[in-house]
């Protein structure tokens, strides 16, 4: 259903925005409406008015915000409007901040894809084993064991160092979960 706007009697002013249907029926209590009431309903028992909303305009998310403006009247028809409004150094740290954690939080992901929590102490706990036993008195079991782990950790060392050039780009990309970020 289209948004309306009730307005005064010259349709020059305001008086409710956003008006609804259920607006309508509570200032009109003994009429009945059909389940999808149109334009001319809205115009005949509530004075109220379609309103077309713009296409929001292109704009820099990492400097910029949309603002929805008021309806304004413009060449006969109830017309919202955006505003392009540049972001405070304050929201602009503060997107950087959820962005860097975001990005931290995608190199966890990932990483808990080579080694789950679990599998992780595991892995530590082994190359410590293995460590105190001494590389020279190793099975060729326990060698393929430790080239194994040491390679998932060459994986979780590429993705950390990922995560942080990702963390020094100016600005960090908005898809940076893209897999040729991390490739």
């Amino acid at each position: 259903m289209p948004e309306y706007i009730k307005t005064n009697e010259t349709n020059t002013i305001i008086v409710k925005w956003p008006y609804t249907f259920n607006d309508l029926q509570e200032e009109n209590p003994n009429v009945v409406f059909p389940s999808t009431p149109d334009n001319r309903c809205f115009l005949k028992f509530g004075n109220a008015h379609p309103v077309i909303t713009k296409s929001q305009p292109r704009f820099d998310e990492n400097k910029e915000r949309l603002v929805k403006r008021s309806p304004e009247l413009i060449n006969g028809v109830w017309t919202i409007t955006w505003d392009i409004v540049s972001l405070s150094s304050q929201q602009l740290q503060n997107i950087r901040t959820r962005r860097i954690n975001a990005v931290r939080a995608e190199c966890d992901r990932r990483i808990r894809l080579i080694f789950n929590e679990r599998d992780e102490r595991f892995a530590i706990i082994r190359v410590n084993e293995l460590l105190l036993k001494g590389k020279l008195n190793w099975t060729s079991a326990e060698a393929i064991e430790a080239n194994t782990i040491e390679a998932n950790f060459q994986q979780i060392r590429f993705l950390k160092g990922k995560a942080e050039e990702i963390e020094a780009m100016m600005p960090i990309p908005l898809n940076f979960r893209n897999d040729s970020y991390w490739s």
